[in-house]
């Protein structure tokens, strides 16, 4: 399909429904079709009549019924089909901050969305499999059936004490990776999940009071 509209355009865009192609408030450099074909996989900007307002989302299909479209971070594509008449143009750049960000359409477009969408389904699944979970965990956690002798030594979490002035940083670290930190009023530690189930707080609390009086 092709469109003859002559007008380039900055749009702002707003919402959460192109996200993490699209982020809030990012200025859109929309350019006109002119006499190109509109493409499976563009990001485009149309007139939606239904919400009275322009809209940016991705085109996942073009056929004689007209333009589909869908949002990179929504779940089921929108109402009813665009005409070439409603399409201000083609999203080709994105300003975000100092940042003049590319973005794909055509075939680079498409496997950029479906690994978006792939993510995002990803992350719906361990979400549903941590709260399936999440009463295991608690219960391993609370009651000291702590794993972390089982871990290699050299990734076993061990504490560590930054001094800076009055101020007193103390980090909870596996390998590189650090899991968990003295709560600022000093009283226990906060952890972050899947760790606590290697943490033995009450060691922790040992290992703190050997440093405080050194």
């Amino acid at each position: 399909m092709k469109n003859s509209n002559n007008l380039s355009k900055s749009i702002i865009y707003t919402g959460p429904s192109m996200n993490p192609t699209l982020k809030n408030l990012d200025m859109l450099e929309v350019v006109p079709y002119n006499d190109k074909n509109v493409r499976k996989g563009d990001v485009i900007t149309f007139v939606s009549y239904l919400h009275d307002r322009s809209i940016t989302h991705r085109v996942i299909s073009v056929d004689s019924r007209g333009i589909r479209t869908l949002g990179d971070n929504n779940r089921y594509a929108d109402v009813g089909f665009r005409q070439i008449e409603d399409i201000i143009g083609k999203v080709v750049y994105a300003r975000r901050k100092n940042r003049r960000l590319r973005i794909y359409g055509g075939r680079i477009g498409q496997i950029y969305a479906s690994w978006v969408r792939f993510l995002r389904r990803v992350k719906i699944m361990l979400r549903s499999f941590s709260l399936m979970f999440c009463p295991a965990y608690y219960y391993l956690s609370r009651r000291s059936y702590h794993i972390g002798k089982y871990v290699p030594p050299r990734l076993r979490p061990r504490v560590l004490t930054f001094t800076k002035g009055d101020v007193v940083d103390q980090q909870i670290v596996m390998g590189k990776r650090v899991i968990g930190r003295r709560s600022p009023n000093g009283i226990g530690w906060q952890i972050k999940p899947p760790f606590r189930i290697f943490v033995n707080e009450e060691k922790l609390k040992d290992l703190s009071q050997m440093k405080k009086e050194r």
